[in-house]
This record gives C-alpha cells, sequence and structure tokens, in this order.
C-alpha cells in the first residue's frame, strides 16, 4: 500500500504528536480519503516523519509519530527560476512542472512587459508546490519568494552561479552549448512574459553578468519555454554530477 505524503508547517508539529491545520486535515479526510490508523509521511524541512492518523476529536485531526529521521543536508543541484509574473493559469503550471522538476527557489518577476502582481494567491502557489513535490518524491519544498522587480531581483544576486537569460534574440547561443561551456554550479534562469523582457532589461541582466541563451528557433509560450529550460538545465547538472563520479 501506498504511503501518502504530506508537508506541514512547523506549527503542525507538537510534542504530543502532529496536529494538522484546517487545510490539511481537510485534503486528508476529504480528498485522499486517510481513516483513522492509516499511515502517513509527514515532512517539515527538516524532519520525515512516519505517523498513524487519529480518530478526529473535537474537531480536529492529529496523528501519532511513529518514526522521526532528521533529513541529510541538502545535496540538490541549486536551480533559481526568476520568471516574468503572466497569466495564473500558466504561472500555475511553471511552479507546479518545476518543482517537480528541481527548482530550488522560484522568483516571480514584475516586468515592464507584464505587471500581474499576484495578489491574494500565495497560499494556493503554496500548495501547489507542496504537491507538487510529494507527488515527485522530494524531501524538501522549494522557496517561493514575494513578487519584486526586475532590478532588485538582479541586485540580490550573489556568488558564481551561471546566469542565463532566455530570449528570442538572433545572437542568443543555443543553451545546451552555454552550458557545457560553464563550470559547476548553481544556476539562475530568468525566462520572461510573452514577447520576452525589453531591450533595456536585457541590458541590465547581461551587464549584471547574464549570457542571452536560446531553446532554438521555435519561438515558445512564456511557461513552455520556463519549464523546458528548467529541465535542460537540471539534466545538465545531472550529467554532470553522474560524469564527476
Amino acid at each position: 500500500m501506498r504511503v501518502r505524503r504530506l508537508f506541514v508547517t512547523g506549527e503542525e508539529l507538537r510534542p504530543e504528536g502532529v496536529v494538522f491545520s484546517a487545510k490539511h486535515a481537510h485534503y486528508l479526510q476529504k480528498v485522499l480519503r486517510l481513516k483513522s490508523g492509516d499511515l502517513l509521511e509527514v515532512l517539515d524541512g527538516r524532519n520525515r516523519l512516519v505517523v498513524r492518523l487519529d480518530t478526529p476529536a473535537e474537531g480536529r485531526l492529529t496523528g501519532r509519530v511513529l518514526e522521526s529521521h532528521s533529513l541529510q543536508d541538502c545535496t540538490e543541484s541549486s536551480l533559481v527560476l526568476a520568471f516574468a509574473c503572466i497569466r495564473p493559469g500558466p504561472a500555475e503550471e511553471i511552479l507546479r512542472h518545476g518543482t517537480e522538476l528541481g527548482v530550488t527557489r522560484f522568483v516571480p518577476i514584475l516586468s515592464r512587459r507584464s505587471m500581474r502582481r499576484p495578489i491574494g494567491i500565495r497560499d494556493r502557489w503554496i500548495s501547489i508546490l507542496e504537491g507538487a513535490a510529494a507527488q515527485s518524491r522530494r524531501t524538501r519544498l522549494p522557496v517561493l519568494c514575494n513578487p519584486q522587480n526586475l532590478t532588485d531581483f538582479l541586485a540580490s544576486l550573489q556568488g558564481q552561479q551561471v546566469r542565463l537569460l532566455l530570449s528570442t534574440q538572433p545572437d542568443a547561443l543555443p543553451i545546451l552549448a552555454c552550458l557545457e561551456s560553464c563550470p559547476t554550479g548553481g544556476v539562475v534562469l530568468l525566462t520572461g512574459p510573452e514577447g520576452g523582457f525589453d531591450a533595456s532589461e536585457e541590458s541590465e541582466a547581461l551587464q549584471l553578468g547574464f549570457t542571452t541563451v536560446s531553446l532554438g528557433s521555435g519561438v515558445l509560450r512564456s511557461e513552455t519555454a520556463a519549464i523546458v529550460a528548467a529541465a535542460t538545465v537540471m539534466m545538465w547538472q545531472q550529467w554532470r554530477e553522474h560524469a564527476a563520479t
């Protein structure tokens, strides 16, 4: 029997066990249809717990911890995906599939051609990350940053990550050719709205170490381009790690 996996907050972990939030209790009981006695794998980013569900009482759902294991230090390849705020549906696809692929940090960008500031949907986005992470058997959730403008995002970057900017410009390098010539390490991937970033935004990114890269001769939708680029980077990182062993 498959043991379901659920990400919880630190507030739900108590000395006496797990006290599930109303949202998580509804998901476990109404969506997964789990019952008293069923086993569940619970993660909070630091620990992995095997929990047996108790009988609901006093309007709350609790679980008894049967096993507790500390998670090892994170060894995931670092991939920051900064994407322009586009329509809610496509943005959710970026979050869902990016999480499945292994993106470690999402940064929604307010660009000049796409000023869709996500309002009141952070909880929904976090739920999408939780579901995708559980489905793909990740042990940690990716970080979801607050929306920010491009200038602030660029100013926040530190370290020697490989910095790639998706572009439809004719002089953009094929992404695999660029990755092949790059050293190992983390990657920052910057993707724009439909039509891409405007010329001044691209120039600003290039001045701060970004290289324009292409996914081919075709023109992809924003969400498709972000997902394909993330998949390409993750496959490259895994290949480099394999080749080094």
